[in-house]
């Protein structure tokens, strides 16, 4: 509903495009996808985000293509940083779409290389990060109180993306004394709520 009100008051600002694009991805409706991001793209020509999103969700072919205009758009520089490896993405999609892999393979260097421009990574940074996790004394753990009768006790997976807690949910859950509720962004509303900080 919030999506089609901000439509109802201007159908062709592009941030609304955008969105209603994704979310039009989220739901399996490519071909609606697809026509908000062309509108997008006829209203507003330089939005890179466009352009990556649509190298997505349509395959380039020799009459349909926006190679020349994402060349011109990355000669022209410009001051957002996701500039740049949007557009060199979108182009990399397209020419490989294209056949035209010498030049996929440039464009795919020229995103990778600038979005590794914007990344301050120190590889000795994290080794020290973790030398001193090792090095901690492992302190010993409260008792745990006694469960009252017919209560219930929450379990906690916490971890990094791509990690494996997903899996381990569900497998907890396959368990007839456990319920597994999803990945809930509770406790990290409470956190923000708690410290009035938002990140």
């Amino acid at each position: 509903p919030y999506l089609e009100e901000a439509r109802a008051g201007d159908p062709d600002f592009p941030p609304t495009l955008l969105a209603s694009a994704r979310v039009f991805t989220f739901l399996g409706r490519f071909d609606e996808a697809r026509a908000e991001l062309d509108r997008c793209i006829a209203r507003a020509p330089g939005l890179p985000h466009a352009y990556w999103q649509l190298s997505q969700l349509r395959r380039a072919s020799s009459d349909s293509n926006h190679v020349t205009a994402l060349r011109k758009l990355l000669a022209s520089g410009g001051d957002d940083p996701e500039r740049t490896p949007l557009l060199a993405y979108a182009l990399h999609k397209e020419l490989d779409d294209l056949g035209d892999h010498a030049a996929a393979a440039g464009a795919l260097d020229l995103a990778c290389r600038s979005k590794r421009a914007r990344i301050r990574y120190d590889g000795a940074d994290t080794t020290r990060l973790f030398d001193a996790l090792v090095a901690l004394e492992a302190g010993s753990a409260p008792a745990p109180a006694p469960a009252m009768a017919g209560s219930r006790t929450p379990i906690f997976v916490v971890g990094m993306h791509r990690s494996g807690t997903t899996l381990l949910e569900q497998l907890l859950d396959g368990h007839d004394d456990v319920r597994g509720v999803g990945e809930l962004y509770d406790f990290t509303t409470q956190m923000r709520y708690a410290t009035d900080h938002n990140c």
